[in-house]
This record gives structure tokens, sequence and C-alpha cells, in this order.
């Protein structure tokens, strides 16, 4: 409608004697407007609005002060779901809302053409997911059942599944760390290949994780998050959170406005999604008061100690690439708390996560005592991996394709001599099926006998 035509029926509606019958409370939610050419938007001076208001004069500018509370309303161009999903059962009406208790308290109701149906195999989750848990079987990985009431069995389930972490690809593109070999062997770990890192890390421990995604600079992955507009914390710099570590100081930062985020709180939440660092020029620095970020080969976890720590080449926290601290560049916070900066390693280049490889992360809690009432903000990682790139897989055919060396063992010895015609006959058939499909594999032949080994190799 023009604008003109717009301003004539609010006058009209407003002008108007109302009828004096009586009328029922109907929800919004509960009319056919959608279905009769409303306009729907994102904001609501772009969609239709509306409003509710105890005065029957048009102001252009409303003062609620003066002439009341006004409700409004608008219609919302509604194309993507935000859901919150906790641990344990949740209840959803897709893709509206999530309730507990069993009881849906959704006040509209859903015709078939309000929403498309969806492939759940379509959705990519380290992307509309994030979090979501996958696993090698059923009972591991986050299950999705359809009801049709809440009382009634599943009639339909899906789970996330996932293939073991020993099939990621550490090798293709991968970011050079260390000029020498190793000289440790990292413990053996697996599991599931997960979507995206989403964990807590609660101040004073040490939480490990694999690093499923290509290799990455710790940089992009845990940085410092910038504080809104509003924020008292963010509107308040500097702040220094090793002023008050004095020795001679009995209550440190454990007493009241001494703690700086008592003082100042961060009401944006910037803190819980940012790491905490330091000035110094190692870890160990202002009495270790930092974050750290190492390689765990060892499965160390929370029994690391600056002392019993080394990486696969022998290089302690001093000197690895793979040992890191945040240190902060100061112009924020001063010494000891947030801000902008980078993880600082033993050789002072890029800290690389590595595909494949066990890390640990450790929180610090200030050296605030349990029974102080100062709190560190605990830190939210969520983090989207970008590209998982497997061993074996499907190809965007859904063909089976792998990546690795076939590696073939012909036992040539005096026990197998009956048996070999037929061994060497279904090793020559695999060579020609592999050359003949011109696939990416290289093949290598190892024949043994009692006392030799006999290495050939065929490249497709």
């Amino acid at each position: 409608l023009s604008r003109q035509k717009r301003s004539e029926i609010i006058n009209s509606y407003y002008s108007g004697t109302l009828p004096i019958s009586a009328g029922y409370d109907i929800y919004l939610n509960q009319t056919n407007l959608v279905n009769n050419g409303a306009n729907a938007g994102y904001f609501s001076d772009e969609a239709d609005t509306i409003s509710i208001s105890l005065s029957h004069q048009i102001f252009n500018v409303w003062n609620e002060a003066t002439r009341g509370s006004v409700l409004e309303s608008f219609l919302y161009k509604f194309d993507k779901t935000d859901l919150y999903i906790g641990n344990g059962l949740n209840d959803i009406h897709w893709p509206l809302q999530s309730f507990e208790g069993g009881t849906d308290n959704l006040t509209m109701t859903l015709s078939s053409d309000t929403c498309l149906p969806i492939n759940i195999s379509t959705i990519d989750p380290s992307k509309e997911m994030i979090g979501a848990a996958a696993g090698q079987s059923f009972n591991s990985g986050d299950v999705i059942y359809k009801l049709s009431n809440n009382s009634e069995n599943p009639i339909e389930a899906a789970w996330l599944g996932s293939g073991s972490i020993t099939q990621l690809d550490q090798f293709t593109n991968a970011i050079q760390v260390y000029q020498t070999s190793a000289v440790n062997c990292a413990e053996y770990v697996d599991g599931a290949i997960q979507p995206s890192l989403v964990t807590q890390m609660m101040p004073g421990t040490y939480t490990s994780f694999v690093w499923m995604d290509k290799d990455t600079p710790a940089d992009e992955v845990f940085y410092y998050r910038e504080h809104c507009s509003t924020c008292i914390y963010g509107n308040s710099f500097p702040h220094n959170f090793y002023a008050n570590q004095d020795y001679q100081n009995p209550l440190a930062l454990n007493g009241g406005n001494a703690f700086p985020l008592n003082k100042y709180p961060c009401t944006c939440n910037a803190v819980k999604y940012s790491p905490i660092g330091s000035e110094g020029n190692v870890a160990t620095d202002y009495s270790g008061m930092t974050d750290l970020l190492f390689a765990d080969p060892q499965g160390l976890g929370s029994d690391f100690t600056f002392k019993n720590w080394v990486d696969t080449r022998n290089y302690d926290y001093l000197t690895s690439p793979q040992f890191a601290f945040y240190k902060i560049n100061g112009k924020l916070d001063k010494e000891v708390g947030f801000g902008k900066g980078k993880w600082k390693n033993g050789n002072n280049t890029k800290f690389i996560l590595k595909t494949g490889r066990r890390y640990t992360y450790y929180r610090t809690n200030f050296r605030i005592n349990n029974n102080s009432n100062a709190n560190t903000p605990f830190l939210i990682i969520k983090y989207p991996y970008k590209n998982i790139s497997v061993n074996c897989g499907p190809d965007n055919g859904g063909n089976l394709t792998t990546k690795n060396d076939v590696v073939i063992l012909i036992d040539n010895s005096r026990t197998q001599t009956l048996n070999l015609a037929l061994v060497k006959e279904i090793v020559n058939n695999i060579c020609t099926r592999a050359i003949e499909s011109k696939a990416d594999v290289k093949i290598s032949i190892i024949s043994f006998t009692n006392n030799g080994l006999v290495l050939n190799y065929l490249t497709s």
C-alpha cells in the first residue's frame, strides 16, 4: 500500500467508534494473516507490524513515560532455526522451539506449508550443528528421534556417525614444524572424528583434545574477542591482574575489588571466549599466570609439570615449537590479563595445531584461592572445522576412494609352498585391477622367505 493509503487506514481505525459487543482474545499466531499477503522481514521496519496501545491518538514519536507502554509484534522472516540442545534428552517442536518436561506449550498450529522438509543427511554439522557429537556407533553419537506424539515410541531415528581419528590425513598440505625426526613416540589415542571443537576450559584445569582439522595456527582458534560498546570491563581498560600478587599481601587477588572483574564486570561475556595472557617472555614469567597450550604426546593432561614435559623431539617447554603461552601486547590490560596477542612458542614461530595430534589447554585461575569471592571466567571454544581430510572416504560421486599406499606381504617360506601359486594369482589380480582403474594408489609388494626379503614397488 502507498504511504498515503496506510495513513488513511490508521486514521480511520483510531478515530472510528468501536462497537460495544464483546470479543474473544486470540493469539496473533493463530490468524491467517501469513497466508493472505502479510509481508515478513528480519526487522520491524521492513515487515508488517501490529501495535497495541492505550491511546486513541497517533503520534510520530511515542513516549512510553507519558503515554503508556506499547505492545508490538512484527512478522519475522523465519528461514533459519536456532534451537538450544543441552546434554541428555531434548524435546523439540521442529523448527520452532525446545521444551522440557514433555509438555509442549506452543500456541500456534503448524500447517504443512509452513516450512519445507529437510533431509538430515544434507545438514553439515560443522556449520549448522556446531557442538554435535559424532560417534562410531549408535550408542556413542548424538541421536535424533522422530516422534508422532509424546507417549509413543519413535517412528524414525538417525545418529551422527563418523570414522576413527586414525583415518585422518596428517600429510597432505601439512605445515612443517620440525626439521628433525622424532625420537619419542606419541601414545596411541583413538576416537571418533568430530565436526567441530566445542568445549569448556575450566580455570585451574587441564583440558585435552585431538585436533582434527587441517594444520592451523593456534592464533586463528584461540584469540581475543572484542567487547561490546556498552561493556563495563571493555570501557575501563587497562586492568592488571598481577598488581596485587605481592607475596607480602595475604589477600592478593582474593579480596573484593582487588580483582578487576569484580570491580569492572564483563557484561558482554567476551572474557569467557578469550585467552588470558601475560607480557612475559616465557611461560613462567609473572608467576606463570597465563593460559598454556601444548602438544601432549605422552597424554600427561593434569599430570603436566614444566619439568616432566618434552615433545617428540625431546625439546622442553623453553625450546619446543609445540609448547606455547598466550602473550598479550600490553595495549589493553597490563602485565597479566586480557587483550590482543599471540601464542608464543619456544622457537618464535607460529604455533601450529597439527592434524591428529593430542593437545592440552590449561586455563589459568589467577592463583585464586578456592574460598575467594573472585572467580576466574572459564573459556568457551566453539570452532567449526574447515577442512577435515581422511585417508579413506567417499568422493563427490559417492565412490569409496583411498589415499593409502597398499602393502602386500607374500609369505614365500616352505610352509606356504602349496599355496604360493594361488597367492601370486591373487596379488597379480589386485595389481592388474589397480592399474586398470587408474586409481591414485601406490602398491608395494614384500616377499619374504626363511632367510631373506624381496621388495618390489608398483605405481599406477
